[in-house]
């Protein structure tokens, strides 16, 4: 926002330059400034480091005074800042010091991840300078820091040096050479002449070695058998690889634990013969001479997991790889070696490529060798001019030497050339102190015979004896620093060839020797990310870089040398003696920007032989990071004539940690499962940390103010490759009281912001569990996460409610703290549901959304009972959403008992001349009651009643206290007489001229279906409506089927206008009768009898 200040203020005063005063410019700066304040205020940083935690402390040791010193940062990691939904808010990555600077486009809270870490890196502990790959951050500024590391580049505060020690004499013959010490130890900070040194393996009991390796878990320390004129093999010869195990105390034992030879892998003849058993007897050894370098072992490496052992056969010149197991526990078999052989390298004729030095690094073996012109063409000579002391010296042409480094991957077993260098550059004077071809400048290919016996050597290169020297280049060491650049140690192999003060080859003289034999030490750089090469040194710098204050100076490719400090100090730092002191063994301790190398006289004393460490960063080096190992006073030890071998570190395995967070995910019924940035740290939480199947806790941890707990190897014996539980018991009132349950599980795809628990029950006791399995020594893993939600509960359910088929539930009601829309759903089912069985299937009834504590449902109707019995229908509240999170699953029960509806029947009858009808109810259930209504009033509570009162009779019927709601009619009707009346035709009485006695008959027929015992009817004329009084015209009654014929002058009127009601009933039983009406019959009188026609009436 500055900027924009300045750039109005500067537009407003150069507009009104004329115009504004002293005063009102600055009144205009400040209207600015607040304006863009209001307007756009601005965010502050994230801002970090991500570094490389050496030490897995969690705290950073560095100074930006040194920053290549300490533990340095880490270039592009990748840094997101999300917001509280999961959006990205600003991303960067890292630069090459491991710093980044994010302003977030929007205020916090934020999650901040760090992603794309270097292959084979893990987090490193958490501590007070370092966060794990997810942290939070409430607002900003905010300061973020990750420290990372690859778990072989872990080694504790001062490691000791293992280092073989050289002495003259046969150590399997008896004598005091045997009971030297020759795999020597001290701590890594050791300086001058007097250190802590202890000896853990004896001459006799593993003879001469070079190769060291050191199994980081068990403690084991390998070596492997090397040639080494005056000094003998061990016990199990050339081809052997011994074992030396810590015991009780400072004690070892030691013993052979493979014979390569006895397992048909031929690593040549053991050279050596004659040699004393007294360490001070000098010998010839002449069969050893040209073993050097040709026959046995060369360098020993361990693969960082420490189950294979690497090592270089110097006699068929290949790479062995050995299964050898973590930790090693019986002898290898020869199914347990493979052997691979490396590429040819490009060489003159004459020459062979002589590999030696081994470095297991990043899941890669890198095997050094030199080709060193050892049988070229006679004729083919150099001349190096005169010494100071003899002839010239005339050797075989050193054309076309060099060094070779090949990487191997152990997966697809292929070798690729990532190093190549010429060896016949001018390095520093190995005898500073003399003139011409004495001064041993130039490396001069391999002698297989004592220099000045044959023409060619003609001499040594320093040759006023005892005094020798005659460089003979052998890439025996590499390491790489912290920064993947390739440090190199080129040993001399004078040194292997000749002892101090011992005979030559001559086995006629008794002329002494005394090798002075430095190496060089260079480092080469990977200037390319891209492509897999390194490029060597060229006037002290890598890569075109800065150069260290060894350039120009004359030594090294490109007249410079890196490492420009590898010169004795004696008579004195500015005019010594060796302007080159290193011996062919590296060792880097990742963090402290030095590489140690054994080295000849490395403080104030010569024929010695010890350690100096060197800064990497600027290739100095002094006696004051210098220790002295052995000083020679006689032929017992080496002098300046390579006395030491290899150099490892007692690196313990790096540690391990496990476990990050727990965390409140909100209400289950919002919850994501993943930690966003708002999401509340849990403290105080119980954490046990469990075997499989076991009853006892390994260890117990809280957690802290952030949520936050751990198990690593400082708190707890956490081993590699285990199976554990981490349980968090659900029952700790931390999370009982709050009504916590775990989140879900396992949510999204990244593993490091999900939460991992599951609710396990066990013995009787629920817990949060994670099963795990913890990795190699190293592999931290911080993405155990429990997450936990506040789980809303549901209570108080209505009673059971018992409704009739087809009659709504008034209300069902539950008390709940949930809270939203449609918060709580009802669900039934016609079973009972266990557990949360509930919150799958079922019939959804409806959503409810809670007021005031209470989730209601009204007027809620089920399916019909059509059956015969009660249906139960179980109806469960449940929480709207289904919470992801299984442990939050409430439910409350309510069942509801819909009963049947009762389905009557009516069976009405015939109120028949014998007796009255019968009507009948039934009912679909047993145990109904029964209500009639009938005609005139009639009601009964029977089942059954009879009557003899015709018509519609209806029927409810009602059980269990359910009525059915359609009333059942049933009709009685009248079993009445069936009658056929035949009206007869008008009679004048014989008076046609009179016309009121005209009358006329009716022919009667009756039938019945249920007659009176004198199966009789009457005809009765003016009859009750009952059926009872009334004229009976045919008395006596007629038999039921046979015709009666009724009427006379004074009963029927044939007058066309006289209607009459004629009842027809049962002679017994009155009330069972029918009635008929007549129609009007014309009188007859007024007619002649021939023109009246006779009229028939018939009642149908």
């Amino acid at each position: 926002m500055a900027i924009y200040v300045y750039y109005l203020f500067n537009l407003f005063s150069s507009y009104f330059a004329v115009r504004l005063t002293s005063q009102l410019r600055k009144c205009l700066l400040v209207l600015i400034t607040l304006s863009l304040s209001v307007v756009s205020p601005a965010l502050a940083q994230i801002t970090g480091t991500v570094y490389r935690d050496f030490d897995a402390n969690g705290a950073r040791n560095y100074s930006s005074v040194a920053p290549a010193v300490g533990e340095i940062g880490v270039a592009n990691v990748t840094v997101t800042v999300y917001s509280q939904t999961g959006v990205v808010l600003g991303t960067a990555n890292t630069g090459s010091t491991g710093t980044y600077s994010i302003t977030p486009s929007a205020g916090g809270p934020y999650r901040v991840q760090f992603t794309n870490l270097p292959s084979g890196y893990f987090d490193g502990p958490k501590g007070s300078q370092s966060g794990t790959t997810v942290q939070f951050a409430s607002s900003s500024p905010a300061t973020l820091n990750l420290g990372i590391n690859n778990p072989a580049d872990y080694c504790q505060a001062n490691p000791s040096f293992l280092v073989p020690c050289y002495v003259n004499g046969n150590p399997v013959g008896g004598g005091t050479s045997g009971t030297q010490g020759v795999l020597v130890t001290l701590p890594y900070n050791s300086t001058g002449n007097s250190p802590a040194e202890s000896a853990i393996a004896l001459n006799n009991q593993i003879g001469t070695v070079f190769g060291v390796a050191y199994q980081r878990t068990s403690r084991y320390v390998f070596s492997s058998a090397f040639i080494k004129r005056h000094s003998g093999l061990g016990p199990g010869g050339p081809g052997a690889i011994y074992i030396t195990k810590p015991g009780s105390g400072t004690t070892y034992t030691n013993g052979l634990f493979v014979d390569l030879d006895a397992l048909g892998f031929d690593t040549g003849s053991d050279p050596h013969s004659n040699l004393p058993a007294n360490v001070t007897a000098a010998n010839y050894d002449v069969g050893a001479f040209d073993a050097v370098g040709k026959v046995g072992l060369g360098d020993l490496e361990i693969s960082d997991d420490g189950r294979q052992l690497y090592v270089v056969n110097l006699y068929d010149r290949k790479l062995y790889r050995i299964n050898v197991g973590d930790p090693a526990s019986t002898s290898p078999t020869a199914s347990d070696v493979t052997s691979f052989t490396l590429p040819a390298v490009q060489q003159r004729s004459g020459s062979t490529f002589r590999p030696f030095a081994l470095k297991y690094y990043r899941d890669r073996v890198y095997i050094g060798g030199v080709t060193t012109n050892e049988s070229v063409s006679t004729t083919t000579t150099t001349n190096f001019g005169s010494g100071s002391t003899s002839s010239n010296l005339i050797t075989r042409d050193t054309t076309g030497m060099k060094a070779v480094v090949f990487e191997f991957n152990p997966v697809n077993s292929q070798f690729t050339q990532v190093l190549t260098f010429p060896l016949t550059y001018k390095k520093g004077a190995t005898n500073n102190d003399r003139s011409g071809s004495d001064r041993a400048e130039y490396w001069l290919p391999w002698t297989s015979v004592q220099p000045g016996s044959t023409s060619v050597p003609s001499r040594f290169a320093r040759n006023d004896l005892p005094n020798v020297s005659y460089p003979q280049p052998w890439l025996t060491g590499i390491e790489f620093d912290v920064n993947d650049n390739m440090i190199l140690s080129i040993r001399d192999r004078l040194g292997d060839q000749y002892g101090n003060n011992n005979y030559g080859t001559n086995t006629s003289s008794t002329q002494l020797y005394r090798a002075i034999s430095p190496g060089d030490i260079l480092q080469a750089g990977k200037c390319s990310p891209d492509l897999n090469q390194w490029t060597i040194e060229r006037n002290a710098r890598i890569c075109g870089g800065t150069p260290t204050g060894g350039a120009n100076n004359g030594q090294g490719i490109g007249n410079g040398e890196y490492y420009y400090n590898d010169a004795i100090a004696i008579p004195s730092t500015t005019n010594p003696y060796h302007t080159e002191m290193s011996e062919g063994a590296l060792a880097l301790f990742p963090g402290q920007d030095e590489v140690a190398s054994i080295v000849i006289d490395p403080t104030d004393n010569i024929d010695a032989g010890g350690i100096r460490r060197f800064k990497v960063s600027n290739g100095t080096g002094s006696p004051s990071t210098s220790v002295q190992v052995y000083e020679s006073s006689n032929v017992a030890t080496y002098g300046k004539a390579n006395g030491l071998g290899d150099l490892e570190l007692t690196c313990n395995p790096s540690p391990i940690e496990i476990g990050n967070r727990i965390w409140n995910d909100g209400s289950a019924t919002s919850a994501n499962g993943t930690q966003d940035n708002g999401t509340s740290p849990l403290a105080n939480i119980t954490v046990q940390l469990f075997l499989p199947g076991s009853r006892t806790a390994v260890a117990s941890t809280l957690t802290d103010a952030n949520g936050e707990y751990y198990f690593n190897s400082s708190s707890v014996n956490l081993r590699p490759n285990t199976t554990y539980e981490l349980r968090v018991p659900l029952s700790q009132t931390a999370l009982s009281s709050q009504n916590y349950t775990p989140t879900a599980d396992n949510v999204g795809s990244d593993d490091t912001i999900d939460s991992d628990g599951t609710v396990v029950v066990i013995n009787g006791i629920s817990y949060a569990v994670i099963t795990l399995t913890t990795g190699n020594y190293g592999e931290n893993n911080h993405t155990y996460d429990f997450g936990f939600v506040t789980c809303p509960t549901i209570s108080n359910p209505s009673p059971a409610q018992m409704v009739c088929s087809g009659t709504p539930v008034n209300s069902l009601n539950v008390t709940t703290n949930a809270t939203g829309t449609n918060a709580i759903r009802f669900v039934y089912f016609t079973t009972p549901q266990s557990g949360t069985a509930a919150y799958s299937g079922g019939t959804s009834l409806t959503t409810v959304t809670p007021e005031n504590g209470t989730a209601s449902v009204t007027n809620v109707t089920f399916p019909a009972n059509t059956g015969s019995t009660p249906v139960v229908y179980y109806v469960y509240a449940l929480l709207n959403p289904a919470p992801t999170a299984d442990g939050c699953r409430p439910v409350q029960e309510i069942q509801v008992t819909v009963k049947p509806l009762p389905k009557g029947t009516a069976t009405g009858g015939a109120i028949t001349c014998a007796a009255p009808a019968t009507v009948t109810g039934s009912s679909s259930l047993t145990g109904a009651t029964y209500s009639w209504t009938g005609p005139n009033s009639f009601t009964s509570m029977a089942q059954s009643f009879t009557t003899n009162t015709a018509g519609a009779y209806s029927l409810t019927v009602s059980a269990n206290g359910c009525t059915d709601p359609a009333s059942a009619t049933a009709t009685v009707s009248q079993a009445v007489v069936s009658t056929t009346l035949v009206q007869g035709a008008c009679n004048s009485n014989n008076t046609n001229a009179t016309t009121t006695d005209d009358y006329y008959t009716i022919a009667v027929r009756a039938t019945t279906a249920g007659p009176g015992a004198s199966n009789k009817f009457e005809v009765v004329l003016n009859a009750n409506a009952n059926g009872t009084g009334g004229t009976v015209l045919n008395a006596g009654g007629t038999p039921y089927g046979q015709t009666v014929t009724v009427g006379g002058t004074a009963t029927f009127k044939a007058d066309g206008i006289s209607t009459y009601t004629l009842t027809i009933r049962d002679f017994d039983s009155k009330v069972c009768k029918t009635t008929q009406t007549t129609t009007p019959v014309a009188s007859c009188s007024s007619c002649l009898p021939s023109l009246c026609p006779k009229l028939v009436l018939t009642r149908l």
